[in-house]
């Protein structure tokens, strides 16, 4: 169901590193920030960034264009020139499908977030999805009653949420390794 995977990192994603290396999606490498950036610009309703973060790397297109794979065929990468100055613009394609997470959600689909080690992108990705006319999907490990939640507490709104997906605690670790550790949250 993947066609595109634009990234800063797949490592730890095993199934879709095979994916990749076996040409069955499109896969793109841009600098962390600059994909942390693109779903801001998204959630902004705009169509990419321009930044000198990448010039004269794997991401600049006169090296690889951030291309990991024969499937990655388009340019999406172009380079600029702004006041003078040569910059790249990544370009940010729509989002059809934003994978969220949070730890509980309510019956309206309000996330919070109290049990995660980062919130990351969670916002952003969920508004650019849904300015695109995408789909959010958020997987949480608790649900609770419909107004019970702390609004000050919400980190995303169920307004953005079209999907919530419950999987047991045990399914729900902060990372690989980790089920729950309260001094990762600064706690």
């Amino acid at each position: 169901m993947v066609k595109r995977v634009i990234a800063g990192h797949v490592g730890l994603a095993k199934k879709l590193s095979g994916m990749i290396k076996d040409n069955k999606v499109e896969a793109y490498n841009f600098p962390q920030g600059v994909v942390t950036h693109m779903f801001r610009e998204m959630a902004g309703g705009r169509k990419g960034v321009a930044t000198h973060v990448g010039l004269e790397t794997f991401a600049d297109p006169r090296v690889e264009g951030g291309k990991m794979n024969a499937s990655a065929s388009e340019d999406l990468v172009k380079v600029v020139e702004i006041a003078g100055e040569e910059k790249l613009y990544y370009e940010a394609p729509p989002l059809s499908v934003a994978l969220i997470r949070g730890t509980t959600a309510d019956e309206f689909g309000n996330l919070t977030v109290e049990h995660e080690g980062v919130l990351l992108e969670t916002m952003h990705m969920a508004s650019a999805a849904k300015n695109a006319g995408g789909i959010v999907i958020a997987q949480v490990s608790n649900i609770a009653r419909r107004g019970s939640l702390d609004p000050r507490l919400v980190a995303v709104p169920g307004i953005l949420v079209d999907y919530i997906v419950k999987v047991p605690a045990q399914e729900h670790k902060m990372n690989a390794l980790v089920q729950h550790e309260p001094h990762l949250q600064g706690r």
